[in-house]
């Protein structure tokens, strides 16, 4: 039982001195801690290398603008879909927009699937393949789901559906 007790009170002196060198203020009983910038080296009576302040804390981070870059892109993807549904799938055929928004490879299938008239773009690949519908046809909403693609939830004639559009570099690459 002494063994055990002498153990336990060892590892508790052990973690204490751990925790105090690890800048845990409780565990030391002292509330100072070294300034931010400075550095804590152990050094030897032959080290000749001198100390190197730490960088600061604004060299270390992260970018911030990085971030609404995403943000801001996945804004314009948005604004994008919204646009081709209004301008084009929901809003009569627009050649001319569809060559703006959409890459070449999009165009081809587009194209392809357009059986009906030479030169012609099958824009109803984005919306929900029904015949008829008593109600009205408007995108509710644009969900970015990763890596370019975006959840395009819909109402096409009344009828509730969603497509996947991926954007890439501001045009439409892919649908789903």
């Amino acid at each position: 039982m002494e063994r055990i007790t002498k153990f336990i009170s060892i590892m508790g002196l052990a973690a204490t001195a751990v925790l105090a060198s690890c800048g845990n203020k409780q565990a030391s009983g002292t509330d100072t801690a070294p300034a931010a910038d400075t550095v804590v080296r152990e050094t030897s009576a032959t080290d000749t290398a001198p100390l190197q302040a730490a960088p600061a804390a604004e060299d270390t981070m992260p970018s911030a603008a990085a971030e609404p870059v995403k943000e801001d892109t996945s804004a314009a993807d948005i604004a994008l879909i919204k646009s081709l549904y209004s301008k084009c799938v929901f809003g009569g055929p627009n050649a001319g927009y569809l060559k703006k928004v959409c890459t070449a490879k999009v165009l081809s299938r587009l194209a392809a699937a357009n059986e009906y008239d030479d030169g012609g773009y099958a824009a109803w690949e984005f919306r929900s393949g029904a015949q008829d519908g008593d109600g009205p046809s408007k995108v509710n909403s644009v969900t970015p789901e990763g890596d370019g693609w975006y959840k395009v939830s819909m109402l096409d004639m009344g009828i509730k559906c969603t497509k996947r559009l991926r954007v890439t570099d501001g045009k439409i690459s892919d649908y789903r």
